[in-house]
């Protein structure tokens, strides 16, 4: 069998001509036997497989497609062609020489004129560049966002308004209070006592630069009204024109840390009061 054309009209052997010059793949199946009619050469460059491979269609269900995906990739292309619907989807091959490459293939049903049969074309687009990048992408996100679900500190981000954009789990969890029930709401009014509201807006205002600033450390509140004391660092976030989007907010919750502190004040006073008064009574006794 010539797969790479049959006897057809001159217009359609030159078209397949320039099909085998594009960087992509085009194969043209007769239906419903799934006889293969043609398959551009690109094929074989793209795929390391001679073409005549191709004429069996078990070639690409059991040897070219990934292992991980011969199970849905074939049922998935089978179930929409028998519906009458054209798809596309992505999958991953193997080549001859081994390497994994993602693949983008559109599918459409082309229906037969007069004693024309029924056929199948498919395009298939090498996409892998774009599809590790993506995937190299999500990782990095992925990642990103396990930091910030999981990190012992707050972190928040405020528009140039102070409205509050996201949080993490740790400020939920210190504050009761839920990010979809906050989003959106101004921070100062939600978070902050009363008495301070003007002194850390203007705060925020200042901070509202590219250089990573901290601030001295103020209270919040929680959803009970208790207050807990924060140690922030701020810094301002850009988009990718250069434009001033919000503020990164880093919190650290030092309460407890402030509170050893003054009892140890206390202790260190109290020490001090009893060696005074130790002292006084020793001269007084001489």
């Amino acid at each position: 069998m010539d797969l790479t054309g049959f006897q057809t009209h001159p217009s359609e052997v030159r078209m397949r001509g320039l099909l085998d010059h594009l960087d992509v793949v085009v194969g043209e199946w007769v239906l419903p036997t799934m006889e293969l009619r043609f398959i551009s050469k690109q094929a074989e460059r793209l795929f390391g497989f001679p073409i005549e491979k191709w004429e069996s269609l078990c070639f690409w269900e059991d040897e070219l497609i990934h292992p991980d995906d011969r199970d849905w990739v074939p049922r998935f292309c089978k179930e929409e062609t028998r519906a009458g619907k054209d798809h596309d989807f992505e999958y991953r091959v193997i080549t001859g020489e081994g390497e994994v490459r993602w693949i983008h293939e559109y599918v459409q049903i082309v229906s037969g004129g007069g004693d024309e049969d029924e056929r199948l074309v498919c395009v298939m687009v090498d996409v892998t560049k774009d599809k590790t990048a993506e995937i190299a992408l999500r990782e990095e996100s992925d990642f990103a966002k396990g930091l910030v679900d999981t990190a012992q500190a707050i972190i928040l981000v405020l528009d140039p308004e102070g409205r509050i954009v996201m949080c993490n789990p740790y400020l939920e969890e210190l504050t009761g209070h839920q990010l979809d029930e906050v989003r959106g709401k101004d921070w100062f009014e939600t978070f902050l006592p009363g008495r301070d509201h003007a002194t850390i807006r203007k705060r925020f205002k200042r901070a509202l630069g590219v250089k990573a600033t901290h601030v001295e450390i103020n209270p919040i509140l929680t959803k009970v009204g208790e207050e807990r004391e924060i140690s922030w660092w701020d810094k301002g976030l850009l988009n990718a024109e250069g434009d001033l989007i919000g503020l990164l907010c880093i919190g650290y919750d030092v309460t407890e840390r402030l509170h050893m502190e003054k009892e140890l004040q206390r202790s260190n006073e109290e020490l001090d009061r009893r060696v005074r008064e130790r002292t006084q009574e020793l001269e007084a006794a001489k």
